[in-house]
């Protein structure tokens, strides 16, 4: 099991072709501005993100990557209770299968590590005409952590029901699933490249390291 994660890890690195908002960890305030540099499976080279907030709960967002990853989103923190808060994006990210996405992210600030924030969220991806020219709907999750000032990383995987059974995801033999009706015309590559369908296009692993970011540092205490 785990050799075929690693191969298929690996492909992801040198063919996935979607893309997806990077937001900011520490909610921003009006007038306040986020800058990162993100490397992600999706878009290969590193993506230039920038931020900034329009009110205490609304912001945001642009990345420009090369020659894929660039977009644009939207921010909103729903609730917020003491560290525990709910952010829900809305973006588009152009790409070889440009997307749609929708991410509702549960965080918390971890009070015995300040700077320290875990997530996870759901996210809908929607993509409306990939490589093939066809539509494809995915549905996930994601989960990441994240240290202010320093760096972060988010995982997270969003299935197409339609295109092929859920439980082939880690398969890495050519199996001839397509002889189900169902999944017959949903080709999940053209030429090589992974089309709308194809597994590695719901694939999402990513480092984010922010610009100009003031660390927070962590003392212990004294016995």
């Amino acid at each position: 099991m785990m050799k075929r994660i690693f191969i298929i890890i690996s492909l992801m690195f040198i063919w996935n072709c979607a893309g997806h908002s990077t937001i900011s960890p520490n909610p921003l305030k009006k007038g306040q501005t986020y800058q990162a540099v993100t490397y992600s499976f999706e878009s290969v080279t590193p993506v230039f993100v920038y931020r900034k907030g329009l009110s205490n709960k609304i912001d945001i967002g642009m990345k420009l990557g090369l020659p894929y990853g660039s977009g644009i989103d939207i921010s909103q923190m729903l609730i917020k209770r003491n560290d525990i808060y709910y952010i829900v994006n809305l973006g588009y990210s152009w790409a070889l299968n440009p997307s749609y996405d929708f991410t509702l992210y549960r965080m918390s600030k971890l009070k015995r590590r300040p700077g320290l924030i875990t997530y996870y969220g759901v996210r809908g991806m929607y993509v409306p005409e990939g490589i093939t020219g066809n539509q494809s709907m995915r549905m996930g999750l994601i989960i990441g952590n994240y240290t202010t000032g320093k760096f972060g990383y988010e995982i997270g995987f969003f299935h197409d029901f339609t295109s092929m059974p859920f439980s082939y995801i880690f398969e890495t033999q050519d199996i001839d699933y397509t002889s189900d009706y169902k999944y017959r015309d949903y080709p999940h590559t053209v030429n090589g490249i992974p089309s709308e369908y194809s597994r590695l296009t719901g694939f999402s692993f990513r480092l984010n390291f922010p610009i100009n970011e003031k660390k927070i540092k962590f003392r212990k205490k004294k016995k």
